[in-house]
């Protein structure tokens, strides 16, 4: 928990986050995988992983927010604790942002939710760090990783750029799924195009699901792009769930 985040730290105990996501990933995560936690703030879902996975699996996590980080670091070391030694998974964390180029970047900080920290345009009020940024392409490729088994990504809007840099390695994965928050609005502010991104996973050969609130974890078929770009306007956003080797339902 952190006590200067009183939106996430609420919402975790009152278990009132992500109830949908989280119920799809604990079902569809499996203990082999090569899990990606892109925007892992606190790194719940890496502490989920680390429960889940065995030492075949591997967790790489990136955070670039100092305070964030440093409570990620921590849970990290807890849940490693919790869980034990034995036949436990990889887990390498990073503080950086993951972007389609490695380099310099600024993340403007919302001072009432970290977890919307920004790596896009913000309103001008807000504070800005320097942060470091790295392509997914290439930080994987250092860790010897060729393919990924299942990817979160939530980054307010800058997925696109993610998925920029993130090219190579999934279009060489086989078998993978990707939760992906999507925010139309989000993504235009961070210079993207919602119907160019669902594109982008299409051309990679993913199948693309929406992640419904009710019943929890339960998906259906993302087949009109257009009417559900028209639908998230403002800051309506959804998350969905693209799929490829994998048989899910």
């Amino acid at each position: 928990m952190n006590p200067n985040d009183p939106v996430l730290s609420g919402a975790l105990t009152l278990r009132v986050y992500e109830k949908s996501e989280i119920a799809f990933f604990k079902k569809y995560c499996r203990e082999d995988m090569v899990f990606v936690d892109i925007g892992s703030n606190v790194g719940l879902y890496s502490a989920l992983a680390l429960h889940t996975l065995n030492s075949d699996g591997r967790i790489i996590a990136l955070e670039p927010h100092p305070e964030s980080f440093t409570l990620l670091s921590k849970n990290v070391e807890v849940n490693q604790k919790e869980r034990g030694a034995a036949d436990a998974p990889q887990i390498d964390i990073f503080q950086m942002a993951a972007s389609s180029q490695s380099g310099s970047r600024t993340l403007a900080l919302n001072p009432e939710n970290k977890a919307d920290n920004r790596v896009s345009d913000a309103p001008e009020e807000w504070e800005s760090i320097p942060i470091e940024a790295k392509s997914m392409d290439n930080l994987l490729a250092e860790q010897e990783i060729e393919e990924v088994n299942f990817v979160k990504m939530d980054v307010q809007g800058y997925e696109h750029r993610i998925v920029a840099g993130f090219t190579e390695t999934l279009r060489r994965s086989k078998r993978t799924i990707v939760l992906t928050e999507f925010w139309p609005q989000g993504m235009n502010a961070s210079g993207g195009d919602a119907h160019t991104y669902l594109q982008d996973l299409s051309d990679l050969g993913f199948t693309l699901y929406e992640l419904k609130e009710r019943p929890l974890g339960h998906i259906e078929p993302l087949e009109d792009w257009d009417a559900l770009i028209k639908r998230l306007h403002g800051r309506k956003y959804t998350n969905l769930i693209a799929v490829k080797g994998y048989k899910i339902a």
